[in-house]
């Protein structure tokens, strides 16, 4: 399958689903304790919407990484007259991370490529949201993968808080 058709299915997937929870998203805090957001971390951005957004594709460059679509969830709630507030989905990923895990087991294919959500509510706290790989280990039963979700876990929160920061 051609990266473009993918990008496609990808962003098609995802629009529907996440414009009707990202409202309900945490603006702060390491690990989400609400039971509706188990699995997620959720980080505050001390930049802009933008600025955010904008790190984020320059960080994931710089560390490699393939992104192969970022989903606006914002215009395309506008797209049918619905008013969402700056919400964008970027995923992502790595064969040399997500393949092994997908040798452990092939449904955490669900789970992959990684993506990244930033939002900004309506009192405009820009958030950075990513699913916790201990999560997805638990859900997938990822058994003799414990080396590659600590490094991945590693290399989501210093994308994370790299992208966080105005540094």
């Amino acid at each position: 399958m051609k990266i473009q058709t993918l990008k496609k299915v990808l962003q098609t997937l995802t629009s529907a689903a996440l414009i009707l929870i990202a409202p309900t998203l945490a603006t702060a805090g390491e690990k989400n304790q609400d039971s509706d957001l188990k699995g997620m971390i959720t980080i505050p951005s001390s930049l802009s919407f933008s600025e955010t957004s904008a790190k984020l594709q320059k960080v994931l460059e710089e560390k490699g990484m393939t992104l192969f679509t970022v989903v606006d969830h914002a215009k395309g709630a506008a797209s049918v007259g619905i008013d969402l507030t700056p919400t964008s989905l970027f995923i992502f990923g790595n064969p040399k991370a997500g393949s092994p895990l997908m040798q452990c087991s092939i449904s955490v294919a669900l789970d992959l490529p990684q993506k990244i959500l930033i939002t900004e509510s309506k009192q405009g706290i820009v958030s950075i949201t990513y699913n916790d790989p201990h999560y997805l280990a638990e859900r997938h039963t990822l058994t003799g993968c414990e080396n590659n979700i600590e490094k991945i876990s590693a290399a989501l929160n210093g994308i994370a808080n790299a992208v966080a920061t105005n540094q």
